[in-house]
């Protein structure tokens, strides 16, 4: 009686073990998964928000082109 109780006791703590680390396995690729999502959300937003002010962003890289200086290089003698 005593040996089945045994294995029956190793046989408990390894399923038990299992379980944990596949529970511990389970909540890592949750959390990587939520990562993921928050980027992919936050990509989507930085496209959106720069489609949106795109006709401003030229315009004003425009402006700042047209009041340089020429910047061509002086010939030396």
């Amino acid at each position: 009686m005593l040996f089945v109780q045994a294995h029956l006791t190793a046989f408990i703590a390894a399923v038990s073990d299992r379980l944990a680390l596949a529970h511990r396995r389970a909540q890592a690729g949750q959390g990587l998964v939520e990562y993921a999502l928050i980027i992919a959300a936050v990509a989507i937003a930085a496209i959106v928000v720069l489609g949106l002010l795109s006709g401003q962003i030229n315009k004003t890289f425009s402006s700042i082109s047209s009041s340089l200086p020429n910047l061509a290089p002086t010939p030396t003698p």
